[in-house]
């Protein structure tokens, strides 16, 4: 796979965050985060208050159902069912004042509509190098 240099960019940005909050290593790289034995995604804030997807990888398209171009700039809000939105927006919040989240759990669904349960999750904030919030990034384990 092919990546642009600006999502290359970007997701050294998920990768630093993420060691900068738990002193661990999650890839890497990108093809090295692309490939995982886990699902990994991440979304970027818009000036739109919206947030879409700028990276899912495999084991996430495979969950999620859809194909890369399906995933990118998608709403992140519809990986959860309308009913289970709240506590997604919850969850987020929280990320943002806290900076991470471990062991999160919740509901989502692919495109085809099936639920599953998320669980075990680490949710963290994307910083750059000044510490602006340019996102949020996920991992957890295949749920299969």
């Amino acid at each position: 796979m092919q990546f642009s240099p600006e999502l290359q960019s970007y997701i050294k940005l998920v990768l630093t965050s993420y060691q900068n909050y738990t002193g661990t290593t999650l890839a890497k790289d990108i093809n090295d985060l692309y490939t995982a034995d886990f699902v990994s995604a991440s979304h970027c804030f818009y000036d739109d208050n919206i947030t879409r997807f700028v990276f899912a990888n495999l084991k996430a398209q495979e969950l999620w159902q859809m194909t890369w171009d399906e995933f990118l700039g998608l709403e992140s809000k519809y990986s959860a069912n309308p009913n289970h939105r709240s506590a997604r927006d919850e969850l987020l919040a929280r990320v943002k004042q806290e900076g991470i989240i471990y062991n999160y759990s919740g509901i989502r669904v692919s495109k085809t509509g099936q639920e599953f349960l998320v669980k075990d999750a680490t949710v963290w904030n994307v910083n750059d190098s000044e510490g602006k919030l340019l996102g949020q990034a996920v991992s957890f384990c295949d749920p299969f």
